[in-house]
């Protein structure tokens, strides 16, 4: 293996917690940091295919994409579950958290020839696993954006996987579709740690998308995606029933607000004793 680690830092305090993760590779890397500058232009994923559009990857077998990723503050929901705190960033680094992790994710892409980036199986994600309308509008426009840049049907991408997060490892031929395909020009700037349905979150689709442009599939370190997806399903179903049956809320407007099938039952201004 000959691998490629591109390592961006937007928050510094958390730099320790991914040089960590790599100390636990037990192969050779050359690594290369990014970080966003001053106007944060296209979060971790415009840094990222900037280094892909002048790295040489005929040096290269596979390349580790790693980045410092916040906690979340407001709950996120996919694959069935209300993600917050360090869960979505625990589950990301989970494929070199440990020699014993990494080995697994080593070896997944190692061993099948079919399989072109290994990510932790909470964050692969299809439409289907995105929740609102807003985040299934990106899928398809991903789709539309990726048919037009990679040149392959729409048709064979409305099923593809894309990993939320962005950290992976992935071998070079999933990639090589997004070299030379993205410019500075495509990604806003932003002063913030997000912006809401930016080309940013488009690309992360597209860059999962590349790996079926290339014929090749995401999956897994460890046991079946596909098992693990209806797992996922499932667990969708009962929370959209559990939600419909009661909801606990805290409002934009600042109100707590308590719904039994869908209807309002009590409310409450936060910090009223009322």
């Amino acid at each position: 293996m000959k691998l490629a680690v591109v390592l961006h830092c937007y928050y510094p305090e958390l730099r320790a917690e991914l040089d960590a993760c790599l100390s636990n590779l037990d192969v050779p890397y050359d690594l290369f940091v990014t970080d966003a500058g001053s106007d944060n232009r296209g979060f971790d994923i415009w840094p990222f295919l900037r280094v892909l559009n002048g790295l040489d990857l005929s040096k290269y077998t596979h390349v580790l994409k790693l980045h410092t990723k916040r906690d979340v503050a407001v709950p996120v929901g996919f694959n069935g579950c209300q993600v917050e705190g360090s869960v979505w960033r625990d589950w990301l680094l989970s494929i070199v958290r440990s020699p014993e992790t990494w080995a697994e994710t080593k070896a997944r892409i190692l061993n099948d020839g079919s399989v072109g980036m290994v990510a932790a199986a909470e964050c692969i994600l299809d439409r289907r696993s995105t929740e609102g309308r807003e985040e299934r509008t990106m899928f398809d426009e991903a789709v539309v954006e990726a048919s037009r840049r990679f040149g392959t049907p729409q048709e064979n991408l409305r099923a593809a996987n894309f990993v939320g997060g962005t950290m992976f490892l992935a071998r070079v031929e999933a990639l090589y579709p997004l070299q030379g395909r993205f410019s500075e020009a495509d990604f806003e700037v932003s002063n913030s740690a997000h912006l809401s349905n930016s080309f940013a979150h488009v690309a992360e689709r597209l860059i999962g998308f590349a790996v079926t442009a290339a014929g090749l599939r995401i999956e897994c370190p460890a046991g079946d995606l596909a098992s693990r997806r209806r797992g996922f399903r499932r667990l969708q179903r009962w929370n959209s029933i559990r939600e419909f049956l009661y909801q606990d809320r805290v409002t934009s407007r600042g109100f707590r607000m308590v719904k039994i099938c869908k209807i309002p039952v009590w409310h409450q201004k936060i910090g009223s004793n009322a």
